[in-house]
């Protein structure tokens, strides 16, 4: 969905999707790269670092990486 340009449905699905299990570390993630799509930086980093810390309980530092980069992109949108 935000690859096709609906935002709004894109960060509806990931918030249904955090409320099903709350331990889905990609809907958070999913849902930060919607509202850095938005410009919308200080909830894509609260969504990154939820991100974060469960990929990071789960194992998962490829993915946590990967996280943190984009929560720092958010941080210096400018860089």
């Amino acid at each position: 969905m935000l690859q096709q340009n609906q935002p709004d449905q894109a960060l509806a699905a990931f918030r249904r999707s955090a409320e099903a299990n709350p331990n889905y570390a990609n809907a958070y993630y999913g849902a930060g790269l919607v509202f850095i799509s938005q410009k919308q930086y200080t909830d894509a980093q609260q969504m990154f670092q939820y991100a974060i810390d469960l990929f990071t309980a789960q194992n998962n530092s490829l993915w946590a990486d990967r996280a943190r980069q984009l929560f720092q992109q958010a941080q210096d949108p400018s860089a």
